[in-house]
């Protein structure tokens, strides 16, 4: 019997080349109708992030990053149908044409090589969907929006997919502790994928050739990289 083929690749920042959640939820406010309330949670955070109140309140936060969850608060009540056509349309506008072609191509390879895929992410299922059907993933574990009644409550339904929660619903998932115990790869640009990386028998970690300018070249610190004996994909920025 052949040995089991199990491929799990984060997106943000790593299958594309910036931070989707966010961006999702700020493309959806510039298509709809601005409200009284959206523009009053939308002062609050941004209150939160100047008097540096954000940072504060995560530490304490049990259930995620807290400015993404205020962000994604402010689309409340839109109808799931209007959410669902403007994430097809964030995946073809802004999605596609940022895939990082080096990633992508392991995409193929392991596609062609007989692995099961599945997109690992923070990121939301709304427009990660259309990103699973273009490239085969066999499914999408991720953050997932809450819908009641054909209307968003404006929460996740269940867990957020970040840090060590992605090991939590990959255990759910595959039933098992890990992955270690077959032909498993896992590909990740973040230091706090560590848990997910460690969760196959082989872990990638994804890195921009060049450092990007200030604040972001943070990002860039590889230290994490070594000490637990990840291997490499780089690619341009």
């Amino acid at each position: 019997m052949s040995e089991e083929k199990i491929a799990l690749f984060d997106f943000c920042d790593t299958m594309i080349n910036f931070q989707s959640a966010d961006n999702y939820v700020r493309y959806v406010k510039a298509h709809v109708h601005s409200t009284a309330r959206m523009r009053m949670l939308e002062g609050l955070r941004k209150f939160l992030v100047k008097v540096r109140l954000m940072r504060i309140l995560q530490v304490f936060s049990r259930e995620g990053y807290v400015n993404k969850r205020m962000l994604l608060r402010q689309l409340e009540g839109l109808s799931e149908q209007e959410m669902t056509n403007l994430a097809e349309s964030f995946y073809r506008e802004l999605v596609r044409p940022n895939y990082v072609p080096e990633v992508i191509a392991e995409v193929m390879r392991l596609r062609q090589e007989g692995y099961r895929l599945f997109i690992v992410s923070g990121g939301y299922d709304v427009y990660l969907r259309y990103v699973a059907e273009e490239f085969g993933f066999e499914d999408c574990i991720a953050t997932r929006l809450d819908f009641q009644d054909g209307r968003f409550t404006g929460r996740y339904r269940g867990d957020d997919c970040m840090k060590e929660n992605k090991v939590k619903l990959l255990r759910e998932y595959f039933g098992r502790e890990s992955l270690r115990d077959c032909d498993s790869v896992a590909y990740s640009d973040s230091k706090s994928d560590i848990p997910l990386l460690k969760f196959c028998r082989k872990g990638v970690a994804v890195t921009r050739k060049n450092c990007p300018p200030p604040p972001v070249r943070i990002l860039c610190n590889r230290d994490w990289i070594s000490a637990n004996g990840f291997e490499v994909l780089s690619w341009e920025n």
